[in-house]
């Protein structure tokens, strides 16, 4: 019998609190609402934490078997819920729910209280601050501040300024004026690369180097892991403490070796599992800095997930070479964070004092782009081309490579699925890009009909959380923290209108289902009908990327006829940037792609 039981539907949900409440001394299991009465057979709960869901969903229906006798139990049960109506409340009063809590408002301590209310924990607690050995992030995470203090709060973090288009010359103009009042020193190309060049820079591994160099090689048998592995008996432990870890299994048998680890997670699970440990182990940062780096891990792990679940396959892609190119396409950000610190701290007051990003920020600190300093970082670590050419191709983005089709398919993937990424809210910061990818350059790209399902979308949003956190060595509750979303899920159902340029490949949808309660998918603008509204609070609509003012200015017309004389928030976005604010009236508000996560946030909160 378990102490308590963890329904969701979120497995990210619940996983992490699960894993809370072992760390608490509880013994806990979690499921799905529809296999939550099966569970409840085999395996008793003392109490049971239920997100039911919509009424009308699965959940309420495995209540409603626990109340009215038909799945075993009579035990407590304390909703933690999304759904904020009164009809849901009265529905599980009626049903003898008494603690009822909203995921937007409850705390973790606040949860404790209440489990404690019911249940005493079966087992001691576990020390709160666990680390992993050799791990400077790990030891950093276990200081004396814990990580809700170091990381503000999402929602005190304030709206983007309002930025004037400007081009390359005058940005930097106004960055250098920036500099100047905040009395920053810019560093020329020549001291920032000749500092580079001398630093004491960490190299991978010999075993994730091996590895990585096998990404042009047909090898990769349970044998051949299994005998590089043995050249690093402290690498090989990490490896399967994190392949004992949620992240790769849910049940409770131990993986002793490296061909248990081979059964449970794959060949290929297990190659990326070695190079994430090495990797990680090699590069990471300690220290407020590390905790913020955390997010940037978060990211690259889910670009290459992404990577390699959707990046074509053929003679030019080698095998494993996708999850490469978006695990590393980030670790020149990570290293740079480790010899420049004091830059980055410049860096992040330019963007704060500008509302420019930081990669304009970067460029004049540092006196070189940062598709420059990232090109010079992976020379030095010695990845091969195979790896560094989509990176370097992603960051330097020349014109003669901005077409769909241009530069190769690996660079065209991560372009597209580092924009994905955001949509997944897994990104570095609330400062970068959001928009939808077109069908010319999914086509030009990617297979047919590329898509990933809601669930698909969670699932990867997941690993890589759960991943991160279990590299980091953070334990439960400061990986539910550091997981928390950038931007949280709200109350609004919002109609959203695409026009028929883009792909179903949708980084802005993705992001919508994780941020309002409900998003209804509706025709182009032209094709949208009044009645099609009808119990939304906001209508969200993408224009043409490469929309003309012609365009633009019709789309206008039609919105004013469609929503004219009502109060309901509208955001148009597309390719065509208004020539001011004053486009934007009453409760239409106009602004060109790409977004930013930020000023997304802002527009939801406002109809929240």
């Amino acid at each position: 019998m378990s102490d308590v039981l963890i329904v969701d539907n979120s497995s990210i949900c619940r996983e992490l609190l699960g894993r809370i409440l072992e760390v608490q001394g509880y013994a806990a299991t979690w499921t799905t609402p529809e296999a939550a009465g099966e569970m409840l057979r085999r395996a008793p709960a003392a109490l049971i934490i239920l997100e039911p869901g919509p009424i009308g969903s699965y959940g309420w229906r495995v209540l409603e078997e626990i109340r009215l006798g038909k799945a075993p139990g009579d035990q407590p049960i304390v909703i933690v819920s999304d759904q904020a109506g009164k009809d849901d409340v009265l529905r599980a009063a009626r049903l003898g729910v008494r603690d009822y809590m909203l995921k937007s408002r409850f705390s973790l301590a606040e949860l404790l209280v209440r489990v404690r209310r019911h249940v005493a924990p079966s087992k001691p607690r576990q020390p709160a601050n666990g680390t992993a050995a050799g791990n400077p992030a790990a030891g950093a995470a276990a200081g004396a501040e814990p990580v809700s203090e170091l990381i503000p709060p999402i929602a005190a973090m304030p709206p983007a300024p309002f930025r004037p288009q400007l081009n390359e010359k005058a940005t930097r103009e106004a960055l250098l004026a920036a500099a100047k009042q905040l009395a920053i020193v810019p560093r020329t190309k020549e001291q920032t690369l000749a500092r580079l060049e001398s630093a004491p820079l960490k190299t991978l591994p010999g075993v994730v180097a091996d590895l990585i160099m096998l990404v042009n090689s047909p090898r990769g048998t349970v044998a051949d892991l299994a005998q590089i592995l043995r050249q690093d008996p402290i690498l090989t432990a990490n490896v399967l403490k994190v392949a004992n870890s949620a992240a790769f299994t849910s049940h409770r048998a131990r993986v002793p070796t490296v061909e248990d680890a081979v059964k449970v997670i794959g060949v290929t699970g297990l190659r990326n599992l070695v190079v994430n440990v090495g990797i990680f182990d090699a590069f990471a940062v300690g220290g407020a800095e590390g905790l913020h780096v955390s997010r940037i891990w978060q990211h690259c792990l889910g670009v290459a997930l992404l990577m390699e679940k959707l990046a074509p396959k053929d003679d030019s892609v080698p095998p494993g070479s996708a999850y490469l190119v978006g695990l590393c396409h980030d670790l020149a950000d990570i290293v740079l964070r480790q010899q420049f610190a004091a830059e980055y701290r410049d860096v992040t007051a330019l963007v704060k004092q500008t509302g420019y990003h930081a990669r304009h920020a970067e460029a004049v600190v540092f006196g070189v782009p940062y598709g420059q300093l990232a090109s010079h970082l992976l020379t030095r670590l010695k990845l091969p081309p195979v790896i560094t050419v989509p990176i370097e191709e992603f960051f330097e983005r020349p014109r003669s490579m901005s077409g769909a089709g241009a530069g190769s398919l690996l660079g065209r993937s991560l372009r597209a699925l580092n924009v994905y990424a955001h949509g997944l809210l897994l990104a570095g910061d609330m400062e970068e890009p959001l928009t939808p990818l077109t069908r010319d350059e999914c086509e030009k790209t990617f297979c047919d009909g590329a898509m990933l399902a809601p669930a698909e979308d969670e699932q990867i949003r997941c690993d890589a959380l759960v991943t991160a956190s279990v590299l980091a060595g953070f334990n439960a509750i400061q990986a539910y923290e550091v997981g928390e979303q950038l931007v949280p899920k709200g109350t609004a159902k919002v109609c959203y209108s695409t026009d028929g340029e883009y792909s179903k490949l949708d980084p802005l949808l993705s992001f919508l289902r994780l941020t309002t309660k409900e998003v209804t998918s509706a025709p182009p603008l032209k094709g949208l009908k009044p009645a099609m509204l009808d119990g939304m609070n906001a209508l969200i609509v993408v224009g043409p990327r490469t929309g003309a003012a012609e365009v633009f200015h019709q789309d206008q017309e039609r919105l004013r006829a469609l929503v004219g004389g009502t109060s309901l928030p509208v955001l148009y976005m597309s390719g065509y940037r208004p020539p001011d604010e004053k486009a934007s009236a009453g409760n239409i508000a106009f602004r060109q792609l790409p977004m930013r996560i930020s000023e997304l946030a802002v527009f939801l909160k406002n109809i929240a």
